[in-house]
């Protein structure tokens, strides 16, 4: 038996039109980045590169939101040394303020090898050198998703 067998097309109007009033109602506010700390490689070779992050997040909304996807083409001086994807989904919690550690690694394969002797020497030093990052984030809430875009700069060291 079909649930939706009895109900007419008032009845369906109906519905659609308390679920429309229904969800203008609600308001869906911005997450806010509030730092990004502790930019760090977790795993380098020549196989592929994993790295760490950690970001305070302010989230004012009264449900979690879920970091789907995150992909960056990621850049040291003008050279590209990977397209990223995040490793896991991370769910940010309803009203608070929290710092979350995002792991992004390189997606199939795209590391750029003839730059590893570069990085490590680097990282030998103690050094550290600027990336460049272009890309978007992907949230999720409910059945709602939205895709960002995102670009910055930041200090990397091993």
């Amino acid at each position: 038996m079909n649930l939706f067998s009895n109900i007419s097309v008032k009845g369906a109007f109906l519905l659609l039109l308390l679920l429309s009033l229904l969800f203008q109602s609600c308001t869906i506010h911005d997450v806010e980045v509030l730092g990004v700390e502790n930019f760090n490689a977790e795993n380098i070779s020549t196989d592929g590169i994993s790295v760490g992050v950690d970001v305070k997040i302010k989230n004012p909304n009264s449900f979690a939101i879920k970091v789907k996807k995150i992909e960056l083409d990621v850049y040291v001086k003008k050279d590209l040394l990977a397209t990223t994807h995040l490793d896991k989904t991370i769910k940010i919690k309803p009203k608070s303020t929290q710092t979350y550690h995002f792991v992004i690694s390189d997606k199939n394969g795209s590391l750029n090898k003839k730059l590893i002797p570069k990085l490590m020497l680097n990282g030998l030093t103690g050094g550290k050198f600027p990336i460049k990052y272009d890309g978007y984030v992907k949230g999720k809430v409910f059945i709602f998703s939205k895709k960002i875009p995102v670009s910055g700069k930041e200090e990397f060291s091993f």
